[in-house]
């Protein structure tokens, strides 16, 4: 509760700061304003309901995507099953998009074709690299699973072809990475 409650703390300081600049005139050289929120990694329900909340409070008119990590491939880090987490998204037009992040690649494709199961939302991926964030030591971890940019290319071509729209890299991914995903599925398409 208290990790929720700070989230929408969070989020009504991000809609509190940045959206009242899209209602001022500015002159031609600046930003008007974000085109997009990004919510990332959600670890339950009860956070992706707050998000939802405070979109809707606010009537935000910006698309908006929400993303959920995952810790074993299969649900939320909360242990909710992701239909449970996306009950509540599925029912909000504010919410674009929904997807995964900073989870490791491995994880992805099967996510994916769960998420199919239960939204019609567009579906967004960028994982991390699949190194392992230690939190005592706080350092990234090498693990087995760790890919390359060519395995994220062979990874973005499934990915898509399951149903992803979105496709990116989060935690210890580089720019080459996001180049070589970039460059495959312009080449596949």
């Amino acid at each position: 509760m208290i990790l929720s409650s700070f989230m929408k703390f969070v989020c009504k300081i991000v809609i509190t700061i940045i959206l009242p600049s899209k209602k001022k005139k500015e002159p031609l050289h600046q930003p008007k304003g974000p085109d997009l929120i990004a919510f990332e990694t959600i670890p339950n329900k009860l956070e992706a309901q707050a998000c939802v909340e405070l979109l809707e409070e606010e009537n935000v008119n910006i698309p908006s995507w929400i993303c959920f990590s995952s810790v074993d491939g299969v649900n939320a880090p909360s242990g909710e099953s992701f239909q449970e987490c996306l009950e509540v998204l599925n029912k909000s037009d504010k919410v674009a998009a929904v997807g995964i992040n900073c989870a490791p690649p491995h994880f992805v494709q099967s996510l994916i074709q769960t998420l199919k199961k239960v939204t019609d939302k567009v579906i967004i991926v960028y994982p991390n690299s699949g190194e392992i964030w230690d939190g005592i030591a706080k350092k990234w971890m090498p693990s087995s699973k760790c890919s390359a940019d060519d395995n994220f290319q062979a990874y973005a071509v499934r990915w898509r072809d399951a149903g992803a729209k979105l496709i990116g890299g989060c935690c210890r991914t580089t720019p080459s990475t996001i180049r070589s995903i970039s460059k495959v599925l312009k080449e596949k398409h």
